[in-house]
């Protein structure tokens, strides 16, 4: 399976619905504190908010060739200390630390030296207090093809570019075929395409393939709201659905502050 889905249709991944098997491998604790993360999407005033910490990933997708090396670390506005790389697999069923053995440690940055299938699953931060990022999605691939694809969810309204990767010396052939949700959408000499404007319409299941056969694992793209979104407009508006007479008090008060500033003139 080219990824995991210990995510319920309340995530802002939106990844498909799991097969109930795999949800039942996923511990009760990960699916609550996902759930906690993301509040429903599809509530009227439900607006994204980025964590005040992220998952940094270098190289900087989703999907890694096997034998390849891999940095994983906490970044963010506020001081990172403290925060530290965790991951749920299937190959273990359960959540661990970065310091488990499965990688190296130094600061808030974890290492991983040489990928296997088995390094496949969700990564996230989490701090001492609870505090955790957005979850990002790993897998790592023993065949000889790669879509590269953005770790994190994409704002609408920005650029998206594919890449299908060749693990070995690139072939004279780049040509490469794009699919989303098992659908042919293009086909590129270049070996990449690049949708100009993203919108909701663009979220799926993507996954490329070389004319000889190989294809790489699908991964899920994501598409969030940007954070334009919130405008005054829209504060506005709100003020007024909820109290007219609070909207007119405050014009009010503006136009009584505006005659008050005005020089008064005296008749001579």
């Amino acid at each position: 399976m080219s990824y995991l889905c210990p995510f319920s249709q309340k995530s802002p991944l939106k990844a498909p619905p799991c097969p109930s098997s795999l949800v039942e491998e996923v511990p009760q604790s990960f699916l609550l504190m996902v759930l906690a993360l993301y509040p429903d999407p599809a509530e009227e005033h439900y607006l994204y908010q980025s964590p005040s910490v992220s998952l940094m990933v270098s190289p900087s997708r989703t999907q890694h060739f096997t034998t390849g090396s891999l940095s994983l670390s906490c970044e963010g506005q506020s001081d990172s200390t403290g925060w530290r790389v965790k991951r749920y697999t299937h190959s273990e069923k359960k959540v661990s630390n970065c310091s488990s053995g499965w990688g190296s440690v130094t600061g808030s940055t974890c290492n991983i030296s040489s990928l296997s299938p088995s390094h496949t699953g969700v990564y996230w931060c989490e701090s001492e207090s609870g505090g955790s990022s957005d979850p990002v999605n790993i897998t790592v691939h023993s065949g000889a093809v790669i879509l590269e694809s953005p770790v994190h969810p994409v704002p609408e309204g920005d650029p998206l570019t594919l890449r299908c990767s060749y693990r070995y010396t690139k072939p004279s052939n780049l040509t490469a075929e794009f699919y989303k949700n098992g659908s042919l959408l293009q086909t590129q000499t270049t070996g990449e395409i690049t949708i100009r404007t993203v919108s909701k319409s663009d979220e799926g299941l993507y996954h490329c393939k070389h004319p000889e056969g190989e294809q790489s694992p699908k991964s899920w793209i994501s598409v969030r709201d940007s954070g334009s979104s919130f405008s005054v407009s829209r504060l506005l508006s709100s003020l007024l659905a909820a109290s007219p007479y609070l909207l007119v008090s405050i014009i009010l008060v503006v136009k009584c502050s505006r005659a008050r500033a005005k020089p008064v003139e005296l008749n001579t």
